[in-house]
C-alpha cells in the first residue's frame, strides 16, 4: 500500500466475494491468509529445444570429443517463430478497457463519502481515469480536511465496495467493444498466454465490476491498488507476481500491458513491458499516441491476438 496506508483493507460483502488484502506492516496482517494463493498455480517448462546437424553422409553425430552437437538457431526458421509463444503475460486494465461501468465507480465514491464523512461536495472536480482508488481518496480527504488516517482509508474502502455492489447492479455498463473476442482469441493460441489485471481499483473493486460482467474468472493473476498508492509501483507488483506463477525467468519483454490512458502507457513501460493502448476509454486515439505505446488502436477488434502476442 502506498505511503501513509499501513493496515490492511478487510471487506465483507457476500459469500461469493473473496476478499483478501497485504499490508507492508506485519503485525497488521497476522490474521490474514496470502495474496491471491489460489492464482498461483506454477506451470511447468517444457523440455529444452535444441536441433543436432547431421554431417555428410548421413551418419548421425554423436557428442565426444572431436564431435559435438551444433546448436541452430530456431528463431530462424518461420514455422518455429510462429509457433514460439513471444509474450507469456497479458496485463488489463479494467475501467475504459474491459468494462464501462455506467460510471458506477465514481457514484459508488460519491455515496460513501456522503454517507460515512458527510463529505458531499468536490468529486466533480477529480479525474477518475488512469487513477488509483487510494490516490483518489487521498485527493478527497484533502479537499474536505479529512485525516488521511489508516482508520479513514479502511472506512471509506468498507462502505465503498458496498456501495459499489449496489449500483452496479443497477448500471447499464457494458463490456467494451472487442474485449470478449480478443480474451477467447488469446486464450485460443497454442500456448496461450497468462491472463492478469494492471488496475488502479483495489482488488476487490475489480472483482466487483468484472464479476458482474462475467469476466472475473479468466484472470489469474494481477496489481492492484492494495499494493501501492502510485501506478508504476502497481506494475511492479504486478511483474513479480508472475515472475512467482511463470518463474523468475520471465522477461519484461515477455509482457503486454493493455490499457487507455497514459498512465496505463507509462506503467507499462516502467517495467519494461510492451504496450497495447485502446482508444476506448479515458483518452483520444491521438493523445495515446503521442505517449508512444508499441500498438495504439480505436478498440480492440483492430487487432489479433497472433499479432500482439508473436510481434
Amino acid at each position: 500500500m502506498g505511503a501513509g496506508l499501513n493496515v490492511p483493507i478487510v471487506h465483507e460483502i457476500g459469500w461469493h466475494y473473496r476478499a483478501r488484502s497485504e499490508t507492508r506492516n506485519p503485525k497488521a496482517c497476522d490474521r490474514l491468509r496470502p495474496l491471491f494463493p489460489s492464482w498461483e498455480r506454477r506451470r511447468l517448462a517444457g523440455p529444452s529445444l535444441r536441433r543436432i546437424v547431421q554431417p555428410a553422409g548421413g551418419t548421425p553425430a554423436l557428442p565426444g570429443p572431436a564431435t559435438r552437437p551444433v546448436l541452430k538457431n530456431l528463431a530462424e526458421n518461420f514455422k518455429f517463430r510462429q509457433s514460439v509463444r513471444m509474450v507469456r503475460l497479458v496485463l488489463f486494465d479494467v475501467d475504459g478497457t474491459l468494462v464501462h461501468t455506467g460510471r458506477a465507480g465514481s457514484q459508488a465514491f460519491a455515496k460513501t463519502f456522503a454517507t460515512e464523512f458527510n463529505a458531499r461536495d468536490g468529486i466533480e472536480k477529480i479525474r477518475f481515469a488512469g487513477r488509483t482508488d487510494v490516490n483518489l481518496v487521498r485527493e478527497f480527504f484533502g479537499f474536505h480536511n479529512i485525516p488521511a488516517t489508516p482508520e479513514n482509508f479502511q472506512r471509506f474502502f468498507e462502505r465503498y465496495v458496498f456501495w459499489l455492489d449496489q449500483i452496479l447492479a443497477q448500471s447499464n455498463g457494458e463490456i467494451c467493444r472487442g474485449v470478449s473476442e480478443f480474451l477467447d482469441d488469446l486464450r485460443a493460441l497454442p500456448q496461450p498466454p497468462m491472463l492478469g489485471l494492471l488496475t488502479g481499483n483495489i482488488r476487490l473493486g475489480a472483482e466487483i465490476k468484472l464479476r458482474h460482467y462475467g469476466l472475473w474468472e479468466l484472470f489469474e493473476t494481477g496489481g492492484f491498488a492494495d499494493d501501492h498508492e502510485e501506478r508504476d509501483h502497481i506494475a511492479a507488483a504486478a511483474l513479480a507476481r508472475g515472475r512467482r506463477v511463470l518463474g523468475k525467468k520471465l522477461r519484461p519483454e515477455e509482457i503486454v500491458v493493455v490499457g487507455d490512458t497514459p498512465f496505463d502507457i507509462r506503467c507499462g513501460k516502467f517495467i519494461g513491458a510492451k504496450v497495447l493502448a485502446v482508444a476506448t476509454g479515458g483518452a483520444k486515439l491521438d493523445e495515446l499516441r503521442k505517449h508512444a505505446p508499441d500498438w495504439a488502436i480505436e478498440d480492440l477488434t483492430r487487432v489479433s491476438a497472433r499479432e500482439i502476442c508473436s510481434r
